[in-house]
């Protein structure tokens, strides 16, 4: 039938691709991330945004390092984006490079001897978890100028003889022993998310939630740790209004999509999951057009119809029941949509790229 009225076929379907290219045109779908907060199990040690690698950027043993990091250039936008509003410190951590949490850093101390710390952990002097790790600390904590200096667990400087004062040489470099931290303080330190403080403990079988004992991390400021190769693996932004900190850990989340943020406000600590949705855009202005390109199709179809009275009165004299002429006219209809409908969003999609 669409062969014997190939003019009004043609005519039909150009119409009916016409008016899809102009739906599809000014409609367009994208994804969009949506932000939802999940309550923690715990109390949140302090009131901020923390932010790391999914699974610590998936570290395996015999790279460089043993991480794939945060990256200077995150550290340096948290910076700028919030200098006036918040504090942006990090946290780093420095294997040997061979095998990490295995091979052991040399230390030479005063009188020839030596120790092996497995790895260095960097600290800032502002770091938001310094009221708890100042707990039980013999000596003092890094200051803002201090470079050079060590602060090793209590545990580690029993064994080895150790005091404040001493020194101990680290990559070539003296440091100075300004502090001992208790062992059970430090192994018990958690973050935002739960998760100790301390490098990550590598074995055989990698499980990213294992951390070192503190008996085998130095601590050491930031900042040398950077000059001495560290890896940048965690970012806290604390605000001094902590009303900020929920939109602002929406913005983070937004430019830092593929990251692992958490969020503490009150006491209590969330975590932004991100999940992808399908927006379509453009749809309040085109439903009036769609409506008027609907009635057009329909108007089309039905003057079809109508057309072939004559027709269907031959099928049915001939025995056909009407859900079969029915049936004819259906095929018809969907021959016209699946061919119009895909030559109209291909040649809207060509004509818009």
């Amino acid at each position: 039938n669409m062969k014997k009225r190939r003019m009004r076929t043609g005519l039909t379907l150009i119409s009916i691709i016409l008016i899809v290219m102009g739906l599809v045109s000014f409609s367009s779908v994208e994804p969009r991330i949506t932000i939802t907060y999940m309550s923690g199990p715990s109390q949140a040690p302090y009131e901020g945004v923390y932010l790391q690698r999914y699974l610590w950027g998936a570290a395996t043993l015999g790279e460089a390092g043993g991480l794939f990091g945060v990256g200077r250039n995150v550290v340096d936008y948290l910076k700028t984006s919030y200098a006036e509003t918040a504090s942006v410190t990090y946290r780093s951590w420095l294997y040997s490079g061979i095998e990490p949490s295995v091979t052991p850093i040399p230390m030479i101390l005063d009188q020839g001897r030596t120790s092996n710390v497995s790895s260095l952990l960097g600290l800032s002097w502002n770091d938001p978890l310094l009221p708890i790790l100042e707990l039980n600390l013999t000596g003092r904590w890094f200051g803002p100028y201090d470079s050079w200096s060590v602060i090793l667990s209590k545990a580690t400087a029993q064994s080895l003889s150790l005091k404040i004062g001493d020194t101990a040489t680290l990559y070539g470099q003296k440091f100075l022993i300004i502090g001992l931290i208790d062992d059970n303080i430090l192994q018990n330190i958690k973050e935002v998310n739960e998760e100790q403080i301390t490098p990550l403990w590598f074995t055989g079988i990698q499980v990213y939630n294992m951390h070192l004992p503190s008996s085998k991390v130095a601590i050491i400021p930031t900042k040398t740790l950077d000059s001495l190769g560290g890896t940048i693996v965690s970012i806290s932004v604390t605000f001094s209004n902590a009303s900020y900190v929920i939109d602002a850990s929406k913005e983070i989340s937004k430019i830092f999509a593929d990251y692992e943020l958490y969020a503490s406000s009150n006491g209590t600590a969330y975590y932004l999951r991100k999940t992808t949705v399908l927006n379509l855009l453009g749809w309040q202005v085109q439903i009036i057009p769609m409506i008027l390109g609907s009635l057009t199709i329909l108007n089309l179809m039905l003057a079809t119809m109508m057309e072939r009275n004559r027709e269907v009165s031959i099928y049915s004299s001939i025995g056909l029941s009407p859900s079969q002429v029915s049936f004819m006219f259906l095929a018809e209809v969907l021959c016209f949509a699946t061919v119009g409908g895909l030559l109209g969003y291909f040649g809207a999609v060509a004509t818009m790229y």
